[in-house]
């Protein structure tokens, strides 16, 4: 595990971008991963394009990396309708990158981290409900359980996990939510 290394989903714009903003004026070393390229060269940064929920494309990149202190999945897309309207592929979409994709990040990097390592979700303020969101709040919601889970799991090693929840937030995937 390298020291001050974080790994950040949705590095590309929004929250991702902020929080791997932050990191690297901190002094992190960044991996950031996303959909789409990132031009920065900047000491400390490195980026990766890839759709994290490709779980083979994923779990490639990821054996490929070293093992960071910090796993930060902000990577996020909003896709909802009412009932009557849902489409289940949807559903499927949002749960392979909030849900799988976390769940494949932190079952990589768990293991072999060290003591003072964190996993960090980002999750929603609307995960206890909100009309006509209901597949985006079903993948949000099972990210709680799922961190807490991990918690639990991770403390006696020293290391651990939390799901900020943030409310709407001016980013690109509120202005252009299926983007």
């Amino acid at each position: 595990m390298i020291e001050r290394m974080a790994l950040v989903t949705g590095a590309s714009s929004g929250i991702g971008q902020a929080i791997a903003d932050r990191l690297l004026d901190e002094g992190w070393q960044v991996i950031g991963l996303s959909r789409s390229a990132i031009s920065r060269a900047e000491a400390g940064w490195q980026s990766h394009q890839i759709d994290i929920s490709d779980s083979a494309a994923l779990q490639a990149l990821l054996d490929a990396l070293p093992v960071p202190q910090a796993v930060i999945h902000a990577a996020g897309m909003m896709q909802a309708a009412p009932l009557g309207e849902l489409d289940l592929n949807a559903s499927a979409r949002l749960w392979q990158l909030h849900v799988a994709a976390a769940e494949q990040l932190a079952n990589h990097f768990a293991p072999r981290m060290r003591a003072g390592g964190r996993i960090v979700l980002l999750g929603s303020r609307t995960s206890g409900g909100a009309a006509g969101r209901s597949q985006y709040v079903a993948t949000k919601s099972a990210m709680i359980g799922m961190v807490r889970s991990w918690a639990a799991d991770l403390a006696p090693r020293g290391i651990t996990a939390n799901i900020v929840a943030p409310g709407a937030t001016e980013t690109p995937m509120l202005q252009q939510p299926g983007r």
